[in-house]
């Protein structure tokens, strides 16, 4: 087995095993991609200060189309970790983070704020 492919066989078990929960893409144009993720529902900013924006990581393998930089994606993601939850929608916060070499992508996100 390659390197690439013992990635890939350990991402599909952290990412999307036993711990694991849905996420729903939305993309620019308004399509929806179902898939399976970490999330986590605290995250640390570049000043070491936990706040409750959440992070999701998937598999890019895993994904029919891959978010990038200067694209208003929205995700839906259950409100507490438990996949029977009620959904929230959160916006991008920041542009996503490809870990190409190992093979997932961070998703940094904020509340949709209404008006």
């Amino acid at each position: 087995m390659s390197i690439r492919e013992l990635i890939e066989s350990d991402l599909a078990i952290t990412l999307r095993g036993d711990f694991a929960l849905p996420v729903t893409l939305i993309a620019p144009n308004g399509t929806t991609y179902d898939v399976e993720g970490q999330v986590l529902y605290n995250s640390i900013d570049e000043n070491q200060i936990v706040s409750n924006k959440p992070v999701v990581a998937l598999q890019i393998s895993n994904l029919t189309r891959v978010p990038v930089a200067g694209e208003n994606w929205a995700v839906r993601i259950p409100q507490n970790p438990n996949e029977d939850e009620t959904k929230v929608t959160y916006i991008l916060d920041k542009p996503p983070v490809h870990c190409r070499s190992i093979g997932f992508i961070k998703l940094y996100l904020t509340k949709v704020v209404q008006s």
